[in-house]
């Protein structure tokens, strides 16, 4: 992608915590590198989430994207060789740091069968010791159990999958006690993110495993339907990478 350099330098600004992004902007990250947040578009002009992209400036004639991250309604997502290790870590370390002052201070971490997603899973448990909260991993589960897991304990929840994006990409969805993250979460976050993380690469606390939190999803619903609700019925089923094909078998 090629960008107007120009454009770019007049957008470039401070951003503070809690401010409400109202338009563009850009963050200098050294000499050669722009970090720069702004909305989301398609081919067709709909304008969709956030975005946030990283600009290689070291030619100012032709600046150029260099990452395919998106962060938005629906989370982080992007290509695996641009999320996995620093990335993954940075985004998750921002969403600790900007939710640290709220209790209780532990997160449960699901995943779904991509290939990338343990490692991911594991980076995030690694961010949020690193933040000072107790990461309990769930394992792979869908992202309504991992939802109502982090309800039933009232904790912080994140969910590493792509949904029905291709196998070579990944993501991270952010969930309060509550539910998903709100615009000012957003915000809050990118502002957390601005100021950088710290702890990556060192040990942490191990995260506690939690194998029962799929089969209470699963029990949930068995209880709340009838048998035979769907007697008679044929059933059409996306799998991918879902880990809800195993639960409808």
């Amino acid at each position: 992608t090629v960008v107007d350099m120009a454009r770019l330098t007049n957008r470039m600004r401070p951003v503070h915590p809690g401010e409400v992004l109202r338009e563009d902007y850009l963050v200098p990250l050294g000499e050669k590198l722009l970090l720069g947040v702004g909305k989301d578009t398609t081919a067709q002009g709909r304008v969709g989430g956030v975005k946030v992209s990283l600009f290689d400036v070291a030619d100012a004639a032709q600046p150029r994207e260099v990452s395919s991250l998106r962060f938005g309604p629906s989370g982080l997502r992007g290509l695996v060789t641009d999320l996995v290790g620093g990335p993954a870590y940075a985004y998750a370390s921002a969403f600790f740091r900007s939710m640290s002052g709220e209790a209780p201070r532990a997160v449960v971490i699901g995943r779904d069968l991509r290939d990338s997603s343990p490692s991911l899973a594991a980076t995030v448990a690694q961010a949020a010791a690193a933040n000072g909260f107790a990461a309990i991993e769930c394992g792979p589960l869908p992202t309504p159990a991992l939802a109502l897991e982090a309800t039933r304990r009232g904790a912080f929840a994140v969910m590493v999958t792509g949904s029905h994006i291709p196998e070579d990409r990944n993501g991270l969805k952010f969930y309060r006690p509550e539910g998903e993250i709100t615009k000012a979460d957003e915000t809050a976050i990118l502002a957390a993110l601005e100021e950088g993380a710290s702890g990556e690469g060192q040990a942490s606390t191990p995260a506690t495993p939690e194998p029962d939190a799929i089969a209470r999803y699963q029990q949930r619903y068995a209880a709340a339907f009838a048998p035979d609700i769907l007697r008679g019925l044929r059933i059409a089923v996306y799998q991918q990478s879902s880990v809800a094909r195993d639960l409808m078998a």
